[in-house]
Protein backbone atom coordinates (compact mmCIF):
# COMPACT_ATOMS: atom_id res chain seq x y z
CA UNK A 1 0.00 0.00 0.00
CA UNK A 2 1.37 3.36 -1.12
CA UNK A 3 2.29 5.96 2.21
CA UNK A 4 0.33 8.99 1.78
CA UNK A 5 2.30 12.49 1.83
CA UNK A 6 0.94 14.89 4.45
CA UNK A 7 1.37 17.94 2.68
CA UNK A 8 2.12 21.35 4.46
CA UNK A 9 0.60 24.62 3.90
CA UNK A 10 2.37 26.75 5.95
CA UNK A 11 4.76 28.28 3.81
CA UNK A 12 2.35 28.88 1.33
CA UNK A 13 0.14 30.78 3.78
CA UNK A 14 3.04 33.04 4.82
CA UNK A 15 3.96 33.38 1.04
CA UNK A 16 0.22 34.46 0.59
CA UNK A 17 0.41 37.27 3.59
CA UNK A 18 3.58 38.35 2.33
CA UNK A 19 2.67 39.24 -1.04
CA UNK A 20 -1.33 40.82 0.13
CA UNK A 21 1.34 42.56 2.57
CA UNK A 22 3.26 44.09 -0.18
CA UNK A 23 0.08 44.59 -2.51
CA UNK A 24 -0.88 46.47 0.76
CA UNK A 25 1.88 48.80 0.31
CA UNK A 26 1.67 49.40 -3.01
CA UNK A 27 -1.72 50.81 -2.67
CA UNK A 28 -1.54 52.23 0.46
CA UNK A 29 1.86 54.23 -0.09
CA UNK A 30 2.83 54.59 -3.62
CA UNK A 31 1.32 57.29 -5.85
CA UNK A 32 -0.21 55.48 -8.74
CA UNK A 33 1.05 57.85 -11.56
CA UNK A 34 4.79 56.52 -10.04
CA UNK A 35 4.40 52.86 -11.24
CA UNK A 36 2.37 53.37 -14.25
CA UNK A 37 5.19 53.60 -16.78
CA UNK A 38 7.89 51.10 -15.67
CA UNK A 39 9.02 49.11 -17.68
CA UNK A 40 5.88 48.71 -19.81
CA UNK A 41 4.36 52.43 -20.50
CA UNK A 42 0.53 52.54 -18.73
CA UNK A 43 0.81 48.90 -17.37
CA UNK A 44 1.34 49.38 -13.88
CA UNK A 45 3.59 46.23 -14.28
CA UNK A 46 4.95 46.40 -10.78
CA UNK A 47 1.25 46.49 -8.81
CA UNK A 48 0.45 43.34 -11.21
CA UNK A 49 3.50 41.33 -10.62
CA UNK A 50 2.85 41.36 -7.05
CA UNK A 51 -0.48 41.06 -7.01
CA UNK A 52 -0.50 37.63 -9.33
CA UNK A 53 1.50 36.01 -6.79
CA UNK A 54 -0.64 36.51 -3.85
CA UNK A 55 -4.02 36.12 -6.15
CA UNK A 56 -1.66 32.76 -6.92
CA UNK A 57 -0.93 31.28 -3.14
CA UNK A 58 -4.60 32.29 -1.95
CA UNK A 59 -6.60 30.51 -4.59
CA UNK A 60 -4.73 27.70 -4.59
CA UNK A 61 -4.95 27.57 -0.75
CA UNK A 62 -9.17 27.92 -1.53
CA UNK A 63 -9.10 24.95 -4.04
CA UNK A 64 -5.91 22.99 -2.22
CA UNK A 65 -5.16 22.92 -5.52
CA UNK A 66 -2.61 24.83 -7.85
CA UNK A 67 -3.52 24.46 -11.23
CA UNK A 68 -7.00 25.89 -10.21
CA UNK A 69 -5.49 28.68 -8.41
CA UNK A 70 -3.12 29.39 -11.37
CA UNK A 71 -5.98 29.77 -13.65
CA UNK A 72 -8.33 31.73 -11.48
CA UNK A 73 -5.33 34.32 -11.30
CA UNK A 74 -4.79 34.24 -14.90
CA UNK A 75 -8.66 35.14 -15.23
CA UNK A 76 -8.66 37.55 -12.80
CA UNK A 77 -5.70 39.25 -13.93
CA UNK A 78 -6.60 39.29 -17.35
CA UNK A 79 -9.78 40.70 -16.43
CA UNK A 80 -8.40 43.60 -14.86
CA UNK A 81 -6.11 43.87 -17.66
CA UNK A 82 -9.08 44.33 -19.80
CA UNK A 83 -10.69 47.03 -17.37
CA UNK A 84 -7.45 48.81 -17.05
CA UNK A 85 -8.17 49.15 -20.59
CA UNK A 86 -11.42 50.37 -20.56
CA UNK A 87 -13.15 47.89 -22.01
CA UNK A 88 -13.51 45.14 -18.75
CA UNK A 89 -17.77 44.12 -18.97
CA UNK A 90 -19.99 41.73 -17.82
CA UNK A 91 -19.75 39.81 -21.09
CA UNK A 92 -15.57 39.45 -21.17
CA UNK A 93 -16.44 38.31 -17.49
CA UNK A 94 -18.57 35.53 -18.69
CA UNK A 95 -16.31 34.82 -21.80
CA UNK A 96 -13.39 34.63 -19.06
CA UNK A 97 -15.06 32.67 -16.95
CA UNK A 98 -16.41 29.94 -19.65
CA UNK A 99 -12.49 29.96 -20.92
CA UNK A 100 -10.89 28.98 -17.29
CA UNK A 101 -13.80 26.12 -16.84
CA UNK A 102 -13.38 24.62 -20.41
CA UNK A 103 -9.35 24.75 -19.77
CA UNK A 104 -10.27 22.92 -16.16
CA UNK A 105 -12.19 20.49 -18.26
CA UNK A 106 -10.33 19.70 -20.37
CA UNK A 107 -6.76 19.74 -18.05
CA UNK A 108 -8.73 17.00 -15.47
CA UNK A 109 -10.45 14.75 -18.01
CA UNK A 110 -6.69 13.52 -19.01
Amino acid sequence: MAKRIKKSFIPTIFLAIFFWLSTGLIVFFLDPLSIKDILIPGTYLPFFLVLAPALFFTWSLIFMNSRRGLLTTAGIILFLVLKLLKIGNFLNVILIASLIIALELSFSKR
